[in-house]
């Protein structure tokens, strides 16, 4: 199905059905995104009616896609067990004491400041920073919670 994306295009019912996929044999943290809000109302009802699989996180994203976005914080869901819970609020406008970032948005400048970021260089967005530590706090407490049935095991 995803060999046919480029046929079908982003939006298609392959995209979807591919976020509610977990195809690795343990447990595993997903980040899905939606674009459209009836998408977050559909994908939300699937994630809570069936948790098996490991914890998501969901935000809106970007043509479908999950994005870091380092001027807007997003608005993430985080879905354990089949209990949502807003880990981020994505409320207000832009991120205060936003770093200096690039004027211009084309690949060769965004790749040359994510390099710079991501090495320290150049401080991360609160923004991005908020996602970042989601993800990590997220994956901590699923490995916590997967150590915890494991050893209550028989």
């Amino acid at each position: 199905m995803l060999a046919l994306r480029r046929v079908l295009g982003v939006r298609n019912p392959a995209h979807t059905l591919v976020k509610l996929l977990q195809p690795f044999d343990a447990p595993a943290l997903r980040l899905a995104s939606f674009t459209h809000p009836e998408y977050h109302a559909s994908l939300s009802a699937y994630f809570t009616r069936y948790p098996q699989g490991g914890d998501v996180l969901l935000s809106r994203g970007t043509e479908g896609e999950p994005v870091a976005n380092a001027r807007r914080p997003a608005a993430i869901e985080w879905f354990a067990d089949g209990v949502a819970t807003t880990v981020v609020t994505g409320e207000g406008s832009a991120v205060a004491g936003l770093p200096v970032l690039p004027e211009s948005r084309d690949a060769p400048t965004t790749t040359r400041w994510i390099a710079a970021a991501a090495s320290g260089a150049l401080p991360l967005p609160a923004a991005i920073v908020a996602q970042r530590d989601v993800i990590l706090a997220a994956r901590a407490a699923m490995m916590r919670r997967i150590a915890g049935e494991r050893a209550a095991a028989p």
